[in-house]
């Protein structure tokens, strides 16, 4: 098969477009929380991971973290923090509401920073509106017979 100069130039500038685009990983996510769930009744443990460049982590004070909501949510505390990666915990009480949190980092009084986790509830613990008369049994909120 014989190509003629027309093809060979058109098939040259075709790998020379293809080649042109960089061909990179997926786009890393400039912060991270792990684990991204936590259980009700318990004092877990968070890692976040950052690069440096978007977020020097030990520069963040204890003062300057916060979980929304907060109900449920007490002793945050850092564990240990270097410019890329912060270790804190905190306590969830077992009558905790199960569904997504923010661990919120304030920068400025006009930046925060936001990261997503989710608190599971226990399934034995009833919530905190189940009163008298009613009664908590494995979890159901039931109101006597």
């Amino acid at each position: 098969m014989k190509t003629t100069p027309s093809i060979r130039l058109f098939i040259g500038l075709i790998i020379a477009l293809l080649l042109s685009f960089p061909i990179s990983p997926a786009e890393a996510q400039p912060i991270n929380i792990s684990p991204k769930t936590v259980n009700a009744g318990t004092s877990p443990t968070l890692t976040i991971s950052s690069s440096a460049s978007f977020l020097n982590l030990s520069q963040v004070s204890a003062a300057q973290l916060d979980i929304n909501p907060r109900d449920a949510i007490s002793n945050i505390q850092i564990k240990n923090a270097t410019a890329e990666r912060l270790v804190l915990s905190f306590d969830v009480a077992s009558t905790a509401l199960g569904g997504d949190r923010a661990l919120v980092i304030k920068i400025t009084d006009d930046v925060n920073v936001s990261i997503r986790f989710v608190v599971v509830r226990d399934p034995n613990v009833c919530s905190p509106e189940c009163r008298p008369p009613a009664r908590c049994e494995s979890g159901v909120c039931k109101l006597p017979q």
